[in-house]
C-alpha cells in the first residue's frame, strides 16, 4: 500500500496547476442530465487520485445513464467546505472524517464500504501499527510508551493515530497529555525514519505501511518490534490495535432516495478481480461497516467536532489545579488546627458555662419539651388574636419564624379560598368558650396554598376566664396530594392524561341509566394504532409516548364536547360519541364519524423534528337497551365485546380502515371458532393432505418443491389454506400443523431417496413455531427418525422474526445449520429488516416476494428492486428463489438476471406429494 503513496516528483510539477478548489471531471456534458457530484478525498496529490477513480465515474456512467456524474477531487479542508455549501451529492473518505462530515452536515449512513486489494487479499478493514526499536528493552507494551516520544503523520490520521490513541487511552494513558507527541507529515516513511534515526522512541503508522516499506527495501522488519503485535485471521498484515471498517461511501441527505439506492446497488455489483477494479487497484465494495466506533473513539480522544466538548475526570482536576488543592488542603488542616487548640484552651470555660445553662434550663424544657417536638403545629395568640408564640413545626409548615410574625394576627396566613363562614362559625365557638376544628385554606410565606385541619381552644386562667387561644394546626396536603394521586391513578391514563378504561365504563354505565328511552344512546369507538410496536422499537419508547400524547390532544380537539374520549389501552384509544336528541338514525351518525375521525387521526404527526405518517383501524358499536329487562352491567360488556369484534376484523383484514359491529360479524367469530374445532379434529383424524408445487433452475430443470397443506374436509371437500391457516396463527394449532408437515416433507425426501431421486423440499416455518423454546428439540428429534433428510431440507422463515430478537433467532438457526438443515427468508423485501440481519444469520437463500415479480408485467428487472435484490443476494453468494412466475414475460425478463430458482403456475400448480413424486420419476 505503501508503495502507491510514494508520489514521482513529476507529478508535483502537475499539482502546481492546480487551484485550491477541487478537480472537477465531468462525462457526458453534452446531455442535459441530472448531475451528481461525487467526492472524493485526496490523501495523495489531487491529479494521481482523479486518475485512479476515473474508472469508477465512467462506470457508474454506463451503467447509471439517466444522470450524468463529475468527479471532484479535495483535500481534507476543501471537502468539508464543499460539503457544508452542499456542492457535492456523494462523499468517499476515511472514517474519522466521514464522522466529522456526518456531525456536521448530516450525511447518510454509509452506502457501502471499500474494499482495499493488499497484494493478493482483498480486505475491508485496517488497523493502527505502533513500533519501536527491536533493540528498546524498555518499550514492550502499550503501558511502555507513557512519557516517550511518538512520531505520527498527523493527529487528524485515523490509523496512523487515532486508533493507537484510542488504545492508550483505554490503558490510563491520554495523548498528547501523556506523552511527546511529534506531527512528521505525509508520507508515513517519515515516522519510520524518526523511530530508525532515534528522533523518536515510538512511531504510529497504518496497517500494511511497514510492509510495504520492507519490500520494497527501505529498511529490515529485523530493525524493530511492533508493540502488542496479532494477526487477525484473514487479513495479510500485522496489527497493534483492533481492525476497523475502510472508507465509507455515503450521501449527502438532499440526495433522492431511489438514486441512492441505484448508486449503492451499482457499487455493491463491481465484482473483485475484475478488469475496472484492478484499475482503481481496490477490490470492489461490500456491505457497509459498523462506524459507530470511529463516533465513541472520537469522542472519548477529544478529536473534532467533539473538541469544544470539555469534560474532566479526577486525573484531569489533580493535574490542572494540584498546586491550588494543595494551598487549600494546607489552609484548611491549618484552620483545623487553630480551632482545635482554641477549643481545648477554652473547653474548662465553656463546660463551667454549659452546667450553669443546663440547670437554668432544665424547667422550662420539662414544660416545653411536647410542645416542641410536636409534629403538628401550635400557635398560641391572646385574646385579641396577637401571636404570643409558635412552635417549629408551626413554622416550618407555614415558612415562617417567631419574630417575623410576633404580635400580628394569624389572618396573614390566610388565603381567599376559605369561605367567611367558616371563620364566622369558629369566633361563634370560641366567643362561647367552646373548641373548635375545621379545614382552613392557608397560604405560606412563599405563596403556596395548602389545606390544614385545625382546632383551636380556649386556654382559661384559674378564674375561668379566657386568657389565651391555642390552635393545633395541621398541614393536609401531602394526605390530599395523595388521594388525588390514587384518584389520578384509578381514573386517568398517567401518559396522555386521558381518563382510563375503568373511567369509560362508569361513564358508560350513568349515560346509559340517565338515558329512559330504547334504543341506541351513545356510540363506542375502538382506535388501535397500526404497528404501534414497531414505533416504539424503531423510534424508542420517548416517541411513542410523544405520540400518543399527540394523538390525544387531537382526539380530544376533535370531540370536544360532542362525546368523551380515553385510553382503553396500550395503543388504543375509545370515543363514546352522544347521540344528540334531534338525531333519529344513530347508525349513519357514527358511520360518518368513523369516516371523519379515521382521516383526522391519520394526518402527519411532527414528533422531535420528525414527522410520523401513522394508519389506525377503528371498530365502533351502540350502546344502548335492545332489550328493558338487560341490566346495565350486560349492556356494558357486550358493547365493548361487540366493538372489540369489529375493531378484529379490520386488524385481520391488514389494518387501516373502520368497521361497525353488525350481528353477522358474531356469526363470523362462531364459524371461525368452529373451524378451528375442526380443524384439531382434522389433525388427530389425518384429514391433512401434503401438496408440493415444484421449483425449477434457470434451465427449466426441477430441483425442488416446497412442501403445502390442503384440509381433506370431511363435509366441504378439499380446502385451501386460505380458509384455515389464519385461524391456526392465532393460536397454538399453527405448531402441530407444521409439525405435521415437517414430518410429511422428510417422508416424502426419504420416499424419493429410496427411488434413487435426489430432491430438496422446503417448509415454511410460521413465527409462533419458530419462538417456541423446544423448537431446536422438535427439529433433532425429527431428523433423529429421518436421519437422511436433513441436507435436503429447507426451513423458510419470515422477516419479521429478526426485529423482535435477533439472538434468539441466531440461537435457533446456527445448531441447524450444523445438522445440515439450509434456512430461506421467505417473501423477502416485505418485511422490516435491513441488510446487518443477512451478516449476522447463516442465511442459504432468499425468495423474492410475488408482488415483487408482478410488477415485471410492466416494469423492466433493470428498473425494479428485483435487480436490487438479486445483486444483493449474489454478492452474499445466496440462492434467489423467485416466487409466483406466472407468465413467459417474467420469465423473459428474470432470465436476464442470471442464475435464479423459478416457483409458479408457469412452471406448475401445487399437486398431492404422491403425484407429483411420480410426475418428478
Amino acid at each position: 500500500m505503501f508503495k502507491r503513496l510514494l508520489i514521482l516528483p513529476y507529478f508535483l510539477l502537475v499539482l502546481a496547476s492546480f487551484t485550491t478548489q477541487a478537480v472537477e471531471i465531468s462525462t457526458h456534458s453534452q446531455i442535459e442530465k441530472p448531475k451528481l457530484q461525487i467526492a472524493i478525498l485526496a490523501y495523495r496529490d489531487k491529479l494521481s487520485t482523479a486518475q485512479r477513480w476515473q474508472p469508477l465515474l465512467s462506470y457508474l456512467q454506463n451503467e447509471i445513464p439517466t444522470h450524468t456524474f463529475s468527479l471532484n477531487i479535495y483535500y481534507h479542508l476543501e471537502l468539508e467546505k464543499a460539503v457544508e455549501k452542499q456542492q457535492v451529492d456523494f462523499v468517499l473518505t476515511h472514517p474519522s472524517h466521514y464522522v466529522l462530515l456526518t456531525h456536521r452536515n448530516g450525511l447518510s449512513s454509509p452506502l457501502a464500504s471499500l474494499i482495499n486489494q493488499e497484494g493478493a487479499t482483498p480486505t475491508d478493514q485496517f488497523g493502527g501499527v505502533a513500533f519501536a526499536l527491536a533493540n528498546r528493552n524498555d518499550i514492550n507494551q502499550w503501558k511502555d510508551l507513557k512519557n516517550k516520544t511518538i512520531a505520527a503523520i498527523a493527529t487528524t490520521s485515523t490509523g496512523a493515530y487515532q486508533m493507537q490513541a484510542f488504545e492508550l487511552l483505554q490503558r490510563g494513558i491520554r495523548l498528547p497529555d501523556d506523552a511527546n507527541v511529534i506531527e512528521m507529515g505525509q508520507p508515513q516513511s517519515l515516522a519510520v525514519n524518526a523511530v530508525l534515526n532515534q528522533q523518536a522512541d515510538v512511531g504510529f503508522v497504518r496497517t500494511g505501511v511497514l510492509e510495504s516499506l520492507s519490500d520494497s527495501g527501505y529498511f529490515d522488519m529485523q530493525q524493530i518490534k511492533i508493540i502488542n503485535a496479532t494477526h487477525p485471521s484473514n487479513f495479510p498484515f500485522v496489527t497493534s490495535t483492533r481492525l476497523y471498517p475502510e472508507w465509507p461511501f455515503a450521501a449527502m441527505p438532499h440526495v433522492n432516495k431511489d438514486v441512492t439506492r441505484r448508486v449503492a446497488a451499482t457499487l455493491l455489483a463491481i465484482e473483485s478481480g475484475s478488469d475496472l477494479a484492478q484499475s482503481m487497484q481496490i477490490s470492489g465494495f461490500t456491505i457497509p461497516g459498523d462506524y459507530r466506533i470511529f463516533d465513541e473513539m472520537m469522542r472519548q480522544l477529544r478529536m473534532k467536532p467533539f473538541a469544544q466538548t470539555q469534560y474532566f475526570d479526577l486525573r484531569d482536576v489533580m493535574q490542572r489545579w494540584w498546586f491550588e488543592l494543595g494551598l487549600v488542603s494546607s489552609l484548611t488542616i491549618s484552620i483545623l488546627l487553630f480551632f482545635i487548640v482554641l477549643l481545648l484552651i477554652r473547653n474548662r470555660t465553656i463546660k463551667q458555662a454549659k452546667h450553669t445553662i443546663e440547670q437554668s434550663m432544665q424547667k422550662i424544657r420539662q414544660l416545653s419539651l411536647v410542645v416542641e417536638q410536636s409534629p403538628e403545629g401550635i400557635m398560641i395568640t391572646d385574646t385579641q388574636g396577637r401571636i404570643e408564640y409558635m412552635n417549629p413545626a408551626y413554622e416550618t409548615i407555614t415558612g415562617y419564624t417567631l419574630n417575623e410574625l410576633s404580635g400580628k394576627n394569624p389572618s396573614v396566613l390566610r388565603s381567599l379560598d376559605t369561605p367567611k363562614i367558616i371563620f364566622k362559625q369558629m369566633w361563634d365557638n370560641l366567643s362561647q368558650g367552646k373548641h373548635w376544628r375545621g379545614e382552613i385554606i392557608n397560604k405560606r410565606k412563599s405563596g403556596e396554598i395548602y389545606p390544614s385541619d385545625n382546632i383551636i381552644s380556649p386556654v382559661k386562667n384559674s378564674k375561668g376566664q379566657t386568657s389565651h387561644f391555642l390552635a393545633i394546626h395541621k398541614d393536609t396536603s401531602t394526605i390530599k396530594n395523595h388521594q388525588q394521586r390514587i384518584q389520578s391513578l384509578l381514573y386517568f391514563d398517567q401518559v396522555t392524561g386521558l381518563p382510563n378504561r375503568t373511567q369509560l365504563i362508569e361513564t358508560m354505565d350513568k349515560l346509559l341509566n340517565q338515558k329512559s328511552s330504547l334504543g341506541a344512546v351513545a356510540g363506542l369507538i375502538l382506535i388501535n394504532v397500526d404497528h404501534f410496536k414497531l414505533i416504539n422499537e424503531i423510534h424508542g419508547s420517548y416517541s411513542g409516548d410523544a405520540l400518543l400524547k399527540a394523538m390525544a390532544e387531537r382526539l380530544s380537539d376533535f370531540v370536544k364536547d360532542s362525546g368523551f374520549v380515553a385510553r382503553s389501552g396500550g395503543d388504543e384509544f375509545a370515543v363514546l360519541s352522544y347521540r344528540a336528541e334531534h338525531i333519529v338514525d344513530c347508525e349513519s351518525c357514527i358511520i360518518g364519524l368513523e369516516q371523519t375521525l379515521l382521516e383526522e387521526i391519520e394526518k402527519p404527526y411532527i414528533i422531535g423534528g420528525e414527522r410520523f405518517a401513522i394508519t389506525c383501524s377503528i371498530g365502533a358499536s351502540f350502546l344502548g337497551r335492545e332489550e328493558a329487562e338487560q341490566v346495565s352491567e350486560d349492556i356494558l360488556t357486550l358493547t365493548i365485546s361487540h366493538a372489540n369484534t369489529a375493531l378484529k376484523q379490520v386488524k385481520e383484514s391488514g389494518g387501516h380502515g373502520w368497521k361497525l359491529f353488525h350481528k353477522n360479524m358474531s356469526e363470523i367469530a362462531r364459524h371461525q371458532h368452529q373451524i378451528e374445532s375442526e380443524l384439531r379434529l382434522a389433525i388427530e383424524r389425518n384429514q391433512l393432505k401434503l401438496f408440493l408445487q415444484p421449483q425449477v433452475n434457470s434451465r427449466g430443470e426441477f430441483i425442488g418443491a416446497e412442501a403445502l397443506v390442503r384440509w381433506q374436509h370431511p363435509e366441504k371437500g378439499l380446502l385451501s389454506p386460505g380458509e384455515f391457516i389464519a385461524i391456526a396463527e392465532r393460536t397454538d394449532l399453527i405448531i402441530e400443523l407444521g409439525h405435521w408437515v415437517l414430518n410429511q416433507a422428510c417422508l416424502e425426501i426419504d420416499k424419493a431417496q429410496q427411488q434413487g431421486l435426489s430432491i430438496s423440499i422446503s417448509v415454511n416455518i410460521s413465527p409462533r413455531h419458530f419462538r417456541q423454546a423446544n423448537f431446536v428439540d422438535e427439529i433433532k428429534t425429527l431428523l433423529n427418525r429421518h436421519p437422511l433428510t436433513s441436507c435436503r431440507l429447507v426451513l423458510e422463515i419470515t422477516e419479521g422474526l429478526f426485529i423482535e430478537n435477533i439472538e434468539e433467532v441466531s440461537s435457533k438457526i446456527n445448531p441447524l445449520k450444523k445438522l445440515g438443515l439450509e434456512f430461506s427468508i421467505d417473501d423477502f423485501g416485505t418485511g422490516y429488516s435491513s441488510l446487518s440481519y443477512l451478516q449476522q444469520l447463516e442465511i442459504d437463500e432468499l425468495k423474492i416476494d410475488r408482488s415483487f415479480i408482478e410488477t415485471l408485467e410492466k416494469t423492466a428487472v433493470t428498473d425494479s428492486l428485483v435487480e436490487t435484490i438479486y445483486t444483493v443476494a449474489n454478492k452474499m453468494h445466496l440462492r434467489v428463489v423467485a416466487e409466483g412466475v406466472e407468465t413467459e414475460h417474467q420469465v423473459q425478463q428474470l432470465q436476464k438476471l442470471g442464475e435464479l430458482i423459478y416457483q409458479g403456475y408457469y412452471y406448475g400448480k401445487p399437486d398431492e406429494a404422491d403425484h407429483w413424486l411420480e410426475r418428478w420419476k
